[in-house]
This record gives C-alpha cells, structure tokens and sequence, in this order.
C-alpha cells in the first residue's frame, strides 16, 4: 500500500474537526473522504472503498459505535482498520467497548498532529502485515450483549453529561449572579431595550432615575417615560443606532424635585441577537451633572484664555513691529556709510565742474556749449543722487506694501548702493542667474524669479546678509585667513526648482563658528559684538522672511567663507 494512493473515511458531525483532519492528512499525502454521520459513512463506501476509517462516536443519525458493528459485520468491510477519534467516550470502559466491538485503535482527542500520524502510519503497517484482527478472527458481541453494552454506555454517557449540564447550569448561575451583582454596583445605570423603545431590562441604585423606581420601568416604552421632545430624540437615536450598527451617544437634561440633572445615554446594538424579531440594545447611562457644570466652566475658562491669547498676540506683533522699526533704524547708520561712498564722487565732480565753470568765466573762455556741457555732466550726477535717496526711502518704508515682483533688480540695486564699499574694501561681487545660466548686470526680469511681498523689506534682508559678508572679509583679513591685498568675494546666485526661488549669498571670509552656528538666528544673539550692537541683524533677517515672505532662510559654512540661502514660494 502506497502512502499517496492510501484513502482515508473521516466521519465526524462537526465540521471544524473534518476540516482539521482533513488538512493534516492531505498534506501528510493521503487522499480523504468526508461523512458527518455513519449512515453518511456507508454512502461514501459505496462509491469508493477506503483503504482506513477514522470515526468519531457521538454523532447523530449513526453513532460511531454502531457504525462501527455494522462494518464489523458486513464482509465487504469487516477488514478495513477501523480507528475511533473522540473526545467524549473518553473512559477506560468507552475504550473496552469501543475495542470490543473490532476498532483497531482508540484515540482519546485531541492528539498532536505527529503522535496521531504515527498511530495511523502503524495501524496501516500493520494492516499490511496481516497483524490486525480481522472478521473471522474477531468474536463480535451478540446483539443482545452488544444491545446491554451499548446501552450502558449511553447511560454511562447521559450520566456524565447530566452531570456536566448541571455544573454548567450552577456556572452559569453564578456568572449571571455575578453579572447582576456587578451592574447593580455600577454607578452606570444599564437598560435593555429593544428597537420599537420597549425597556426590557433595568439595572440601577438610583431610586429617582426616570422618575419612578426602576422595576416600574421594566416593560414600559420610552413614550411612557419621557416628555414628547425627548421620546422623539431618544427614538430617533435608536434607529440610528438600529441602521447603522455603530454606537450611537446622546446628551439630555431632565427636570427632578430637586433641580435639573444631566444625562449621558450610550447605545450599542447586541450582534447577533433578537427578541422576538426586535433588534436589542444595550443602553449604559451616566449622571453627567457635574461634568456638564465643569464643561461649562471650561468653556468660560478657554473664551477669556482665547481673549488673553489674542491681546497676547496683538502685544506681541506691536513688539515685533516695533523690533523692526528699531533695526531699520539701526540699519540706517550702515546705509549712511554706504551712501556717503557712494555719494561722494558725484559731489566731487560737480564741485570739479563748478570750479571750472568759474575758471573759463574769469579767463573769458566760458562758451555757451561749454555751460551746457557742464550743467548735462552735474544733471548726470544729480539724477544718481535722486534715484540713490529714493532706494534709501524705500528701503526704510514703515508699512509694507506688498506686490509680486522679480527678485534680481532689488537686489542688483543694493549691489549698487554698495559699490562704492566694494571699491574701498577691495571686494568683488558677482551675481549669477543659473535658470539662464547668466551673470546678471542690470535689472533685467524674468517671470522666473517672480515673488509676492514687500520690496523695500526684502532689500533690508540682503542689505543685512551683505553687510555681514563684508564684515566676515574683513575679520578674515585680520586673522590672516585672507591676504591685505587679497580680493574679497561674494557670489549671488538666483535659481528655481519645484515651485521655490532660492537666493543664495556666498563669501570667502572668515566662515560662521561651529559651535554658534545653530544659534545666529536667535534674537539677541550677535556674532560681531563691534558690528551688531542690538544683536538682532539676523533675527531681523529670519523673522521678515518667514512671517512677511512666507519663506525660508539657513546658513552653513563653505570651505573658505559662508553661505546663506533665503528660500522663498514662487509666484506665477
């Protein structure tokens, strides 16, 4: 007999126990068939004989012990194994019998899936070997004797489950004693109700609930009990829950002797379960009262902390402006030093060509195309003072005035502001477009590079990070770290990439310390005592960036130098 050709009779009345049999003999390699009853059984052999049959006994229709004789006696199948599985005639005698009547093995469940194959593997062994009893040496009990036996064990069993049922029932008392004892106890008040309203169930300590003692409310329906308002709302709430199976809650007042109460009811719908064709609720209800009083006292509590919060914010943005006001007031001395280079050669010139003008009078060679020559040099001269005084009072506007515009001419025009340092100082800037790949030298725009906000503000940003550029070169200079006749450098770079403009401003100076680094943003912080007295330049910085522009500054260190890059929401 070959394992993968061996077929298997399983006859158990539960399904559960087929499945698993089933399972752990076909991945054994064994083939399977299924009965739930020996008449079942018999069926199954008519239409193929098994090689082995594994029984249950308490089944209905045909018990295992019958369907056993009757195999036992009928010649076409008194010699295939016959093994008994069970998990209710468990008893020595259960086994005597079950044996006598020709079983081959008897198997009390549940056995493990290895010590279970290996009884099936040695009966089938033995089958082979001819070692099993077969019918004409097995002495099969008389049906008289077999009747007596059979009904012994019957009675034996019904016994034994007489005596399970009534340890089940007193279980089962004291759990529902148990129950009962613990609902009573809670100060929960705990109903059962059914979906038309109709109070199955009431579980409370408190005498007053509902007006009336809770036994008067057991089999009356919510109408009965409530005003009209409030039948309507608790009804409407029971068919919610009813429809959608989730539980539902629901806050109310009542009215008593003694002053208004709150309520909080809580339904769940009982799965699986009707009376009577009614879906059943369970409803838990808690006396809110107190928490209602507290709830209400919050609310008071977060409406004067939500106006406290507002005069705090309202404080702290007049703080703000007011920090603003006083850098821009601050920033005022470094633009005069940037002003007072750039205005400089311009006067000197026109104070040239007044001397000149003066000269050729007093000579008699002062022409008429010579005065106007010189008045179109000094006009030259005045309109590049005009448009500087202009950028300077932008530059220190007090109400912000915000508009899109393209980042590269603001920028360019501070860059003209400081050209005159730049000279002094020794110091090259250069800005570059990297969307076109261009240096830029003009204010030439581009919808590229297009942002919303205030100009004048965004100037005061890169006028604040190129004073500290120029600041950083000269510390540089100092410590060595730069020759004295050594070009400074800044570098300006414009790029866009997923919706966001970055401006990025790079030196060759003495580079941010390490362990402040994190720190240069914070008010009051300075990373030049000499050059920042207030210590809020880069504070300043951040804040109008990311509360005007809604962008983005960081900084970081280079090999040679520092880099920062401003961040901000491209516009189209």
């Amino acid at each position: 007999m070959q394992e993968g050709k061996t077929l298997i009779l399983i006859v158990d009345d539960l399904y559960e126990n087929c499945l698993l049999l089933d399972y752990t003999l076909k991945k054994k390699g064994y083939r399977t068939m299924i009965a739930h009853n020996g008449y079942e059984a018999f069926d199954c052999m008519n239409t193929e004989k098994p090689d082995l049959i594994i029984s249950d006994i308490l089944m209905p229709v045909m018990d295992g012990f019958v369907f056993c004789r009757k195999c036992k006696s009928d010649n076409r199948y008194a010699s295939i194994p016959f093994i008994f599985y069970t998990a209710t005639y468990t008893s020595s005698k259960d086994e005597e019998f079950a044996l006598s009547l020709g079983a081959d093995m008897f198997i009390v469940k549940p056995a493990e899936p290895n010590v279970f194959l290996k009884y099936i593997a040695d009966v089938l062994e033995k089958y082979k070997k001819g070692e099993l009893q077969t019918r004409e040496i097995c002495r099969l009990p008389e049906d008289e004797q077999f009747m007596k036996d059979y009904n012994v064990a019957l009675i034996r069993k019904l016994e034994d489950k007489f005596e399970d049922a009534e340890k089940a029932r007193k279980l089962i008392q004291q759990r529902e004693n148990l129950l009962r004892a613990i609902l009573n106890s809670s100060p929960d008040i705990v109903l059962l109700i059914d979906e038309e309203g109709l109070f199955h169930e009431v579980t409370t300590t408190d005498e007053t609930f509902l007006y009336k003692p809770a036994y008067e409310v057991k089999g009356k329906k919510v109408t009965d009990i409530f005003e009209e308002e409030l039948s309507r709302k608790l009804l409407n709430i029971i068919n919610e829950t009813v429809k959608t199976q989730k539980v539902q809650s629901i806050k109310y007042p009542l009215k008593m002797s003694f002053g208004e109460r709150w309520y909080e009811a809580k339904l769940s719908p009982v799965k699986d379960y009707n009376l009577d064709g009614k879906q059943i609720l369970t409803v838990l209800i808690r006396d809110i009262t107190e928490y209602k009083a507290l709830e209400n006292e919050l609310k008071m509590i977060n409406i004067n902390l939500a106006d406290r919060i507002e005069e705090e914010i309202k404080r702290r943005r007049q703080q703000e402006q007011i920090i603003i006001q006083q850098a821009l007031f601050s920033a005022m001395s470094e633009m005069l030093i940037s002003i007072s280079h750039h205005w400089r050669q311009p006067l000197n010139v026109i104070g040239l060509l007044l001397q000149n003008q003066k000269d050729d009078f007093e000579r008699g060679t002062l022409t008429v195309d010579k005065v106007r020559e010189y008045v179109d040099i000094a006009m030259e001269r005045l309109k590049a003072l005009s448009t500087t005084i202009d950028d300077f009072l932008n530059l220190l506007k007090a109400n912000p005035e915000e508009k899109v515009f393209d980042v590269k001419p603001p920028v360019v025009n501070v860059i003209n502001l400081f050209k005159p340092q730049f000279d002094e100082d020794n110091i090259i800037c250069k800005m570059t477009c990297l969307i076109h790949n261009l240096e830029v030298k003009d204010s030439i725009c581009c919808d590229d590079m297009l942002i919303k906000g205030d100009i004048s503000r965004f100037q005061d940003c890169i006028v604040r990070i190129i004073n500290n550029a120029i600041q950083a070169i000269k510390e540089a200079r100092k410590k060595g770290l730069l020759k004295i006749n050594e070009e400074g450098l800044i570098n300006i770079s414009f790029t866009s990439s997923n919706g966001l403009i970055t401006v990025s401003i790079d030196d060759n100076g003495c580079g941010i310390p390490s362990k402040i680094l994190d720190r240069i943003f914070d008010p009051y912080f300075t990373t030049n005592e000499k050059y920042y007295k207030q210590g809020i330049g880069l504070y300043i910085v951040k804040m109008l960036v990311e509360r005007l522009f809604n962008g983005s500054i960081t900084a970081r260190n280079l090999n040679k130098g520092a880099s920062f890059a401003l961040e901000f929401q491209q516009t189209k």
